[in-house]
């Protein structure tokens, strides 16, 4: 009597497909990288398709590839090689009206494609071009960015094609490189630096993994002269002595001429229903309330402050509104967060981060980083220092050196010392608060 056969598990199948699948994708991998590295030739226009999968929009989203690219409303910006178009598209609307995106790839099809999707998706601001990569028809410091996504492993030269990138390119534009390591012609960080450094680009930014990096550079970095920004001379002590004096009266002096600066960074913050967020630097819980309500009784807020009259006030205010359910206030100091990594959705400072020395302000961002979810976003108001101060900034910091305690702050380098620590700027806004520069900057990790 035979016996009866048996079909192997589903689990069984499942076993093999896991063991096997990366198995047979390094193989292929390998294989791919191998050809490629002798043979260098742009993909095909039958293939467009292919590279631009859910899986890759998954690990690289396109809207938030523009951002990370470091695009901003109203810049002109090329695009080296297109591909399907999924980033173009996201680049264009990133620039909006205002702005201009030209893409250029050497296959007349790629071109046809990204101009009839263009159409389609009703995009003016698109330019779409045949060209080379070694002679691009544009002029001297045309452009204020230049990106491609992929593209750098499929060019023989490189380093040939960023000194052209480094000619279009205006002064204080950047180049920036997006690689996903599935793609065969990844190349290594060390390697583009080494060939940025031979087109004289300087390193400005590195963000992401091994796996999936985006890597900017600057085409003349000129670091802000940090010697310029006055010193903090106080102690932390002092400070908190000072605040939990001036606790009683601070919405008197300070927060009256400062609210519509801190209620303009909240509007472009964003806060939504359900998010977590942390305030630094709360003092009498102005900014706390108005995140309160935002997030609503499924989020919560977190606060920080140097004053323990500070934190009395807020406290107070909270538990008189209701809010006491989804709020904590926690005393301290900012450049030790006692908050978990990725903890949360968003980090709001509005006139706190000049109070710390010059050499603290890199610490603080560093932990609101750390803090932040990934794509968390910070929002910060601070006074600013330009190139060229006016009456009012030198008057300013000359009381803040000659009577620290009265003029607690100072202008320093905002939205550069934002970019430096690694965050992609969203959008800043400029504006005077008695002739004093302030900046309203929105980030995103």
């Amino acid at each position: 009597m035979s016996k009866k056969r048996t079909h192997p598990k589903p689990l069984k199948y499942l076993f093999k497909l896991l063991i096997g699948f990366p198995i047979w994708f390094a193989i292929y991998h390998t294989i791919i990288r191998i050809l490629r590295y002798f043979v260098k030739f742009p993909i095909p226009e039958f293939m467009a398709n292919l590279i631009d999968n859910p899986i890759r929009r998954k690990i690289q989203p396109p809207d938030l590839t523009a951002i990370r690219n470091g695009i901003r409303v109203g810049m002109t910006v090329l695009e080296i090689g297109p591909g399907n178009g999924t980033y173009t598209m996201a680049a264009a609307r990133r620039v909006g009206d205002t702005g201009k995106l030209i893409t250029i790839d050497i296959e007349p099809k790629m071109i046809e494609r990204v101009t009839r999707r263009a159409y389609r998706e009703g995009l003016k601001n698109i330019e779409a071009r045949v060209g080379d990569f070694y002679d691009l028809p544009f002029g001297d410091g045309t452009f204020d960015l230049v990106y491609m996504i992929a593209v750098i492993g499929e060019i023989p030269d490189p380093v040939k094609a960023m000194q052209e990138f480094y000619r279009v390119l205006k002064p204080t534009g950047n180049l920036v490189f997006s690689e996903l390591f599935f793609d065969p012609d990844y190349p290594l960080v060390e390697t583009l630096k080494d060939q940025a450094a031979a087109a004289k680009f300087q390193q400005k930014r590195l963000s992401g993994n091994f796996f999936a990096y985006t890597l900017t550079f600057d085409k003349n970095y000129t670091p802000p002269d940090t010697s310029a920004i006055s010193d903090v001379v106080r102690s932390k002590e002092d400070a908190k002595i000072s605040y939990n004096r001036m606790s009683k009266w601070y919405d008197q002096v300070a927060g009256s001429s400062e609210r519509v600066y801190v209620e303009f960074g909240l509007h472009k913050l964003d806060a939504q229903k359900g998010e977590k967020v942390l305030e630094i630097g709360f003092v009498t819980g102005n900014g706390i309330l108005s995140l309160a309500g935002s997030v609503g009784e499924r989020g919560k807020v977190c606060g920080i402050d140097i004053s323990d009259n500070m934190l009395s006030i807020t406290q107070e205010r909270v538990n008189k509104t209701g809010y006491e359910q989804n709020v904590v206030l926690k005393c301290g100091d900012a450049v030790h967060l006692p908050f978990r990594n990725g903890d949360f959705d968003a980090v709001f400072i509005s006139f706190a981060l000049e109070l710390f020395d010059t050499p603290e302000i890199p610490l603080v961002l560093k932990e609101c980083r750390r803090v932040l979810k990934r794509d968390g976003r910070i929002g910060i108001v601070a006074m600013a220092k330009k190139r060229r101060d006016n009456l009012p900034v030198r008057l300013y910091e000359w009381a803040h050196n000659k009577m620290p305690k009265l003029a607690d702050c100072r202008p320093i380098y905002a939205s550069r010392s934002i970019e430096e620590s690694g965050f992609q700027i969203l959008s800043c806004d400029e504006k005077s608060m008695w002739g004093l520069p302030i900046e309203i900057v929105i980030a995103v990790k």
